[in-house]
């Protein structure tokens, strides 16, 4: 993706989107491959720093504790 750009994801029930975007914002650990956020791998990027230039629109509210 371009810098700048918006990207959403289409599939149906159970394909993982909702699970991609787990493992995107590490609440949930991936069990394989790598995901590179900014160019750095998921592992290896501070949070508050990264996290300003992600957002996520999910289809409910959600409030984390």
């Amino acid at each position: 993706m371009k810098k700048g750009q918006v990207y959403g994801l289409l599939g149906p029930n159970g394909a993982g989107k909702s699970t991609m975007f787990s493992m995107l914002s590490m609440d949930v650990e991936r069990s394989e491959g790598e995901i590179r956020v900014l160019g750095e791998n998921v592992d290896d990027v501070s949070l508050t720093e990264v996290g300003k230039n992600l957002g996520m629109c999910p289809q409910y509210d959600s409030i984390w504790e």
